[in-house]
């Protein structure tokens, strides 16, 4: 109690805006004036640290020009004007769309809080009367969650940090967990300093490849090749790996064979989803056949631990409150009745029940777009393609803190 009183003290209790650890800290300040953070030391994730980017969250006001106004283009220009002209701009251009049968879309984020994501949510399933709904960098996250959990047979989906550091072996599949992730590269250097192995599988080295037993290149051109050379490694049952295969590769499937504590932890390299998924739907088949072969010290009480890092620092909470095509909020099936009684009641009508389209095919497929936090420039796997395409709406509504 009396950590948590003197915490209470320090200022106010936030969760840090960047990756999808979600590091506890206090924001330090008088009035509207932030000078500093400082550590929740009680934070089950954070414990009383935080990495170089936690430390600098009071800078937010740094990141660009504060809109002061709402903002209307006017021949070409954002003029200000006033709350009410803004939005009777934007309500009318979406609702000629709506009622001449042009499809319209809304974009919530990984970087927006529950509360707007579940906003968008409604504002599409009721208002606008659309399933095209959707975060962008969602995708990689969600369809692994969604899918891997039942078809991997491993328990522990929703790993903590705490379960990665008792690891004796990772596998960690990554693009430079060191930037994108620090305090879950913070729990991996705790399992190796109690003894356990590193394995890292990317593109090229990192940061986390100085520190691991074993490093697999993903080959440009046919990525998925040493993890299929893996999996066939491992069901052979011997130490010869296929002609041609990376020379660490029967090191690492002795190592998966041994282990009693596994790890997988998806730190999500810029890939194409489908890549992604195929990557991780491989590694997870690598450690069931290594969980059938004997290994020297092991028994039944083998536990594997998964880790699913998203991109964006909400991009788990943006799936829950119904920023997805083909789920409602609370993950509930479109066809849940149940589900669509509730959300009736509290939204005032029932939500719409069509499955919409993903935000890497929306830009392109919509005549009128709400944005919410985001920039899908930035996101997209073709950033011109993406500028073209909103360039092209007839309807582009943004709602944001910055220019």
């Amino acid at each position: 109690m009396e950590v948590r009183e003197r915490e209470a003290r320090a200022g106010v209790l936030e969760a840090c805006p960047y990756c999808s650890c979600g590091c506890g800290l206090h924001l330090l300040g008088t009035g509207a004036e932030r000078v500093g953070v400082g550590p929740s030391e009680h934070h089950p994730v954070s414990g009383g640290r935080l990495c170089a980017k936690g430390w600098a969250a009071h800078e937010a006001p740094l990141w660009g020009p504060r809109i002061l106004h709402p903002l209307v283009r006017k021949d070409g220009r954002l003029e200000p004007c006033s709350w009410d002209q803004a939005i009777s701009h934007a309500a009318e251009s979406l609702s000629r769309l709506v009622s001449a049968g042009r499809p319209v879309g809304v974009l919530g984020s990984g970087r927006a809080s529950n509360e707007e994501n579940f906003l968008a949510a409604a504002l599409a399933r009721t208002a606008l009367r659309t399933g095209h709904v959707d975060a962008p960098l969602r995708a990689p996250y969600e369809d692994l969650v969604r899918g891997l959990g039942a078809a991997s047979g491993i328990p522990a989906l929703d790993s903590s940090l705490a379960d990665l550091a008792a690891s004796d072996l990772i596998l960690l599949l990554e693009g430079d967990l060191a930037a994108t992730h620090p305090r879950a590269a913070f729990a991996l250097l705790q399992a190796l300093r109690r003894g356990g192995r590193l394995v890292t599988l990317g593109w090229s080295p990192t940061r986390m490849s100085r520190l691991a037993a074993a490093h697999l290149t993903l080959p440009p051109g046919d990525p998925l090749r040493p993890l299929c050379e893996l999996l066939e490694t491992l069901r052979g049952g011997g130490d010869a790996p296929p002609v041609g295969a990376q020379a660490s590769i029967p090191e690492v499937a002795s190592w998966l064979a041994a282990s009693r504590r596994p790890a997988l932890v998806l730190g999500f390299p810029q890939a194409e989803p489908t890549v992604l998924e195929g990557a991780a739907s491989l590694l997870v088949q690598a450690l069931r056949e290594a969980g059938t072969r004997p290994g020297p010290g092991r028994d039944d009480g083998r536990t594997v631990t998964l880790v699913p890092l998203p991109v964006r620092a909400n991009s788990r909470g943006a799936r829950e409150m119904g920023a997805t095509p083909h789920l409602l909020p609370g993950c509930r099936a479109l066809d849940d009745p149940g589900a669509r009684d509730r959300l009736g009641k509290v939204w005032g009508q029932e939500p719409c029940r069509e499955q919409g389209l993903p935000a890497s095919d929306m830009l392109s497929a919509v005549h009128g777009l709400v944005v919410v936090s985001d920039d899908p420039v930035v996101s997209a796997p073709s950033p011109s393609r993406a500028l073209l395409a909103l360039k092209a709406l007839e309807s582009l509504v943004v709602l944001d803190s910055f220019l």
